[in-house]
């Protein structure tokens, strides 16, 4: 725990890692005759500081005034208007937000301070870096009958931690309107506590006992590590103050695009507004958008490839929004859009295989991702090999048998598309009058995607790949790959591409379908298989 004393800063508060901060709140009012004005400041600061031990977390000073009107008319009872009281809470969140705290426990010791509820609601529902949570812990312990203020419970608390602060004259409550039940605390907010305790205390402080201290105060501190335990595995789950309320799934829309494109730059992926328009094309029912409040916060697409594999891509959720099941409701519901497909695959991210494993996918292979930056100066230049040609959309008929033998499996309407919309990306290589390769490229954000590349030997997927580097020469390159073989891998180290991140491939049902896998060079995408 770090503590700042109020008058100076402590110097471990720069060297501490806590993200958490615990605040103490209590109130400066009359206590009958028996207890100090600052009980409620000093019990606050009492479990705030157990708290804070326990969190290892940064411990402010008390706020010692807080909102108590109730009390009007005790010499010595001095509150603050609400409105106070809530820019006093925000301006302290601020602050905290800027140091780089996550949570800020509030510890409230009196129950009048009404006006803390709305300001933390007010400030968790902007859903900004700091958290607020809220602790009441009297709440937290049964209560004693006929105790409001001052009386067994509260006494009793004061005897056991701060005994030297309780005096020896104890007035009991006496209005028999608050002992038959008929006056309630709510009443407060139109009678002060005068109209029923002339004397201050609304219970019975003469029945007050170390021992019985002693217990609420074991009680509560065991009630606190509860609540924050709970609280804080609640934060992990579901950092977003809605929640997923509301959520709902349609199909992804044109209208919806610009914010998928966000989503997927905002995760640093290569996509560009032509690849969600492709997901579009290709398969229009099966994109799915995660919806809440009007806003998309995730996207899922799928590609039937004949019905015999199935493909899930972009699995987005916005950050905001993670960690609620949203990712998990639009994978179910892409596996429902490919349940008549033998075999299921995606490529997956480290942090997001977990959840696939637990929908039943294996980890199969892992495909790695090779990028070439635009500075790169590779240490072979590439050469125009014969035979390479600009693909034209005459070779699509021979060049889909071609490729659904090496694929297993016909992915016709992809060739067809990303050759309409990348035409002069795409080439193929010939012998003898005869296509034995092909490869198609798309433009992306952080660069031009090669993929599909797929040929009969190491030299022509050498020559294909040539070609898209002097294509392409003065912007940056990636693609993915499964085939890495000792002669593949050193020739793209040779051109300058570098091993950037890796993907692992995992399926469901039966593992794929392989065709030929040493004629596939790269990939057409984690989005695409």
């Amino acid at each position: 725990m770090s503590q700042l004393d109020g008058f100076c800063t402590s110097p471990t508060w720069n060297q501490h890692p806590t993200q958490i901060a615990v605040l103490p709140v209590g109130s400066f009012e009359q206590h009958s005759c028996h207890l100090p004005l600052a009980s409620d400041t000093l019990l606050a600061s009492y479990f705030a500081e157990v708290l804070a031990r326990r969190l290892d977390a940064a411990l402010l000073p008390a706020l010692p005034f807080g909102t108590c009107f109730e009390q009007s008319g005790f010499r010595g009872s001095i509150g603050i208007k609400p409105e106070t009281q809530m820019a006093l809470l925000r301006d302290i969140g601020a602050r905290l937000e800027e140091q780089n705290f996550s949570l800020l426990i509030v510890v409230n010791m009196h129950g009048g301070n009404f006006s803390l509820a709305p300001v933390i609601r007010e400030f968790n529902r902007s859903d900004r870096h700091l958290k607020m949570l809220l602790c009441y812990p009297p709440e937290l312990v049964p209560a004693i009958d006929g105790d409001l203020h001052a009386g067994e419970w509260e006494t009793s608390l004061m005897l056991a931690l701060f005994p030297d602060h309780v005096g020896k004259d104890r007035i009991d409550l006496s209005d028999e309107r608050w002992l038959n039940g008929e006056f309630r605390p709510a009443d407060l907010n139109h009678w002060g506590v005068g109209a029923i305790a002339p004397h201050g205390a609304v219970g019975f402080p003469s029945r007050a006992s170390a021992e019985t201290g002693k217990r609420i105060a074991a009680d509560l501190e065991a009630a606190l590590y509860s609540w924050a335990d709970k609280r804080l595995a609640w934060i992990a789950e579901s950092p977003s103050y809605q929640g997923s309320a509301g959520l709902s799934l349609r199909q992804l829309l044109p209208s919806d695009l610009q914010s998928a494109l966000q989503l997927s730059t905002a995760a640093g992926w290569n996509q560009v507004i032509g690849d969600w328009e492709s997901f579009l094309r290709l398969n229009p029912l099966g994109c799915f958008a995660a919806i809440i409040n009007g806003r998309l916060v995730g996207t899922a697409t799928t590609i039937d490839y004949e019905s015999k594999m199935g493909w899930i891509g972009m699995v987005l959720v916005d950050h905001q929004f993670r960690r609620q099941g949203i990712g998990r409701t639009l994978l179910c519901r892409a596996l429902d859009q490919l349940a008549d497909c033998r075999s299921i695959g995606l490529d997956a991210t480290k942090e997001g295989e977990p959840l696939y494993q637990s929908l039943g996918f294996q980890a199969k292979e892992r495909v790695v991702r090779f990028y070439r930056s635009i500075q790169t100066k590779q240490a072979q230049s590439p050469t125009n090999s014969g035979g390479v040609r600009p693909m034209v959309s005459r070779d699509l008929e021979y060049i889909n048998e071609f490729d659904a033998e090496r694929f297993g499996v016909s992915r016709h309407s992809l060739l067809v598309d990303r050759l309409k919309w990348c035409p002069a990306e795409a080439v193929v290589a010939e012998e003898k009058g005869r296509i034995v390769g092909y490869a198609m490229a798309r433009p992306g954000r952080n660069g031009d995607h090669i993929g599909p590349l797929v040929a009969d030997s190491f030299d022509c997927a050498r020559s294909l790949l040539n070609a898209q580097i002097i294509r392409c020469s003065t912007g940056a390159l990636l693609l993915d790959t499964l085939l890495l073989t000792d002669s593949w891998r050193k020739y793209l180290l040779q051109m300058g591409f570098a091993e950037s991140r890796v993907f692992q491939r995992m399926w469901k049902g039966r593992v794929g379908i392989r065709g030929v896998p040493k004629a596939q060079f790269a990939q057409s995408g984690p989005e695409l298989g």
